[in-house]
């Protein structure tokens, strides 16, 4: 009984609890990046604006904030996104298999 307990024991705190750790800090890592990105895109859509009213007003065509016009920014993930996920994704994968001892 006491090796049982003890077996519980050491994968709570030996596997289990790292690896939600781990999981819980590549997440928030995920989201803070995501969130910059949105941030960083928002405030280049506001000076492309800006851009494009001063454009109007003196008659000067931007090739770079014509492009913006056209390509809209979708919300939801972009490839950007699904790289970081994949590479954070295989980071885990890599810790979760030496900590287990595959």
């Amino acid at each position: 009984m006491v090796t049982h307990t003890y077996g519980i024991f050491y994968i709570m705190t030996g596997v289990i609890i790292p690896l939600v750790g781990v999981l819980f800090g590549y997440t928030a890592i995920f989201l803070k990046v995501r969130s910059v990105k949105m941030q960083i895109r928002q405030h280049q859509k506001s000076l492309a604006t800006k851009t494009t009213t001063t454009e109007t007003t003196t008659g000067v065509n931007d090739a770079a904030a014509e492009v913006k016009k056209k390509r809209p920014q979708k919300p939801g993930f972009t490839v950007d996104d699904v790289k970081l996920a994949k590479t954070l994704f295989a980071a885990f994968l890599v810790f979760l298999i030496c900590w287990y001892g595959i």
